[in-house]
């Protein structure tokens, strides 16, 4: 099968109907070139709606009058596809990924009508047609791209809102954050920091111009900050110069449906204008961090909690809005004893006087909080009591840098840890 311009090429009756079938196209699919016998006796019209009786009969045209069947792209067939894509976003919050079928579950503001959102999203030829290809030809970068647009959106389900067409923005920037790796490896390798997360979604919101996608989407993509989001990897993904071509593979293909009509520019209300893309921006960052420590954790036993406990703790150091972290987090009621815990220690971390030196250790049980930043001037500072590390330490929820051996300063922020020492929870399963 071939994604064209203009129609759709098959290069046997088999496809060709399993094309039909699998998409629901009876009496909508229409040739683009009449079926002739060898006496030139037209078979079967071009640019008529075929029901299924003809369409079988096609199928068993093999080899006797047709070499390759084309199918007209028209809007009724766009709109059927744009369907079929939706039904795949049903299979994955359904079946696939437990945390985002959690957020839609859970959701205070009609996560069920997700599926009607997302066919709504498709609202222009360029961005069905070309997505359908990927889900053609590329079925594993489409189903990690629609993961993405799928997550940011149940972020964004979490809170109510009158901005219009926000919940559509959000997901079409969630799942075209990464299309600039769609002809590379690096969105199934290792972990990308902040500052290499804002630069793919920066690329990729130049790209996305072709589809005609909302301006609105383009600027939240190209804004977002994530360079506070300092990710330690042991593989990190740095993208190298070069690596990524509009004019080859995937990307050239974006080109293919220039000759669709153009929508309409859209009118943009310019005091929403600002709140749409610092909404979106907003989602986008907590998503990017759950699909990051989503692979760190991939093969846990209790990788969800891992994830929310980690998103908890840095939505109360500041990392996230609050207006939407507390949402979610208050969504996972199984985990609220261990939620409240981190919490509390990043709340006692930032009484620091010095940001982001008081660091609570060990982790995630502390006994007692060191200097990691080693302000001997603070106040705060025990002098005498030293505590020496003698092995590297991971920050909570892999953001800021590794705790190095070395001896640190004692932090008198250590009594306010008593509040924790009752009803302590222990770890979960470890690693399989």
């Amino acid at each position: 099968m071939i994604i064209g311009r203009e129609d759709i090429q098959f290069s046997t009756g088999d496809e060709f109907y399993d094309f039909v079938y699998r998409n629901d196209l009876y009496g909508i699919i229409q040739l683009k070139e009449p079926i002739l016998d060898i006496a030139g006796v037209m078979l079967v019209k071009e640019g008529v709606s075929l029901n299924e009786g003809i369409i079988r009969k096609i199928s068993n045209m093999e080899g006797r009058y047709i070499s390759i069947l084309k199918a007209n792209i028209t809007p009724q067939l766009v709109e059927k596809l744009a369907v079929r894509i939706a039904k795949e976003a049903q299979d994955i919050v359904s079946q696939k990924n437990t945390f985002i079928n959690h957020l839609y579950s859970k959701s205070p503001n009609g996560g069920g009508n997700y599926k009607a959102i997302i066919e709504n999203s498709f609202y222009t030829p360029k961005i069905t047609l070309y997505l359908f290809k990927l889900f053609s030809e590329k079925r594993a970068f489409f189903n990690y791209i629609m993961g993405n647009g799928l997550l940011c959106l149940g972020t964004m389900l979490q809170c109510d809102t009158s901005l219009k067409n926000l919940q559509r923005y959000t997901f079409l920037a969630g799942m075209f954050s990464d299309l600039c790796l769609v002809d590379t490896n690096y969105w199934n390798e290792g972990d990308a920091n902040g500052e290499q997360i804002a630069k793919i979604c920066k690329v990729s919101s130049n790209l996305i111009e072709k589809l005609g996608i909302s301006i609105i989407v383009r600027t939240a993509l190209s804004e977002v900050n994530l360079d506070a989001l300092h990710i330690e990897s042991d593989h990190p993904v740095m993208i190298e110069p070069g690596s990524i071509d509009p004019g080859k593979g995937y990307l050239k293909d974006l080109e293919l449906y220039r000759n669709f009509e153009e929508m309409q520019t859209e009118k943009i209300d310019e005091k929403e204008y600002r709140k749409l893309i610092d909404s979106i921006t907003d989602a986008i960052k907590i998503s990017k961090f759950i699909q990051v420590l989503s692979k760190r954790f991939a093969g846990y036993d209790n990788a969800n909690e891992l994830l929310i406990l980690s998103f908890a703790y840095n939505t109360e150091k500041g990392y996230f809005k609050k207006q939407i972290g507390d949402i979610m987090i208050d969504s996972f009621k199984q985990y609220d004893g261990v939620v409240k815990k981190v919490r509390k220690i990043a709340e006692i971390e930032n009484m620091c006087l010095f940001k982001d030196s008081a660091w609570a250790y060990p982790r995630t049980e502390p006994a007692q909080i060191l200097c990691k930043n080693k302000e001997y001037k603070c106040k705060f500072v025990e002098t005498g009591w030293d505590i020496c590390i003698v092995s590297e330490k991971e920050a909570m929820g892999y953001v800021g840098m590794k705790l190095l051996p070395g001896i640190y300063p004692k932090c008198a922020l250590e009594s306010k840890l008593d509040v924790l020492h009752d009803n302590r929870v222990k770890p979960k399963a470890e690693r399989k």
